[in-house]
Order: C-alpha cells, then sequence, then structure tokens
C-alpha cells in the first residue's frame, strides 16, 4: 500500500516537472494563451449543473458506457485539450 502511494507520488512529480519544463520552453505569448483557456475553463466550471453532473457519473458507474458518457463530463467539466487526449 505504502510501495503504492510512493510510486504514485513519484510520477505525479515527475508529471511536474515535465510541467515546470514545457511551460518554461514556450515563449510569453503562448503561456498567456495557456492560462486565459484555463481561466475560462475554471469559469464555464462554475456553471455547472451539480446535479446533472451527479447522474452523469451514476449512470456511468452503473451502466460502464465510457465511450458515450465521458464526452458528456469531459464537457460539463471543461477538460483540457491534454487531459481528454489522456482519456483516449
Amino acid at each position: 500500500m505504502i510501495e503504492e502511494k510512493d510510486k504514485e507520488i513519484s510520477k505525479l512529480l515527475d508529471g511536474s516537472k515535465d510541467l515546470h519544463q514545457s511551460l518554461e520552453s514556450k515563449p510569453p505569448e503562448a503561456m498567456l494563451k495557456f492560462e486565459l483557456h484555463n481561466m475560462e475553463r475554471v469559469q464555464k466550471r462554475e456553471g455547472v449543473d451539480m446535479t446533472y453532473l451527479k447522474n452523469v457519473i451514476l449512470k456511468l458507474l452503473k451502466t460502464g458506457e465510457v465511450e458515450t458518457l465521458l464526452p458528456v463530463i469531459g464537457t460539463l467539466l471543461q477538460f483540457s485539450p491534454e487531459e481528454l487526449g489522456t482519456l483516449c
């Protein structure tokens, strides 16, 4: 159990380092666009009907219709293109 958590922490730290390196290598304009898109996604998330989201997740868990319901969840939670790419 602890060993699994250590591996998970190590993986997250590596991902964080990669993200920092990626952001540092981008020109300032690209970083501004990236941040703007993130802020827009956060703002759109604030208007999500939590009851609808809850029902979609429950249906996903009950039926296992991942291909059908995951895009709905991605839209509701405003997944970034990178996040969507890791799910497919």
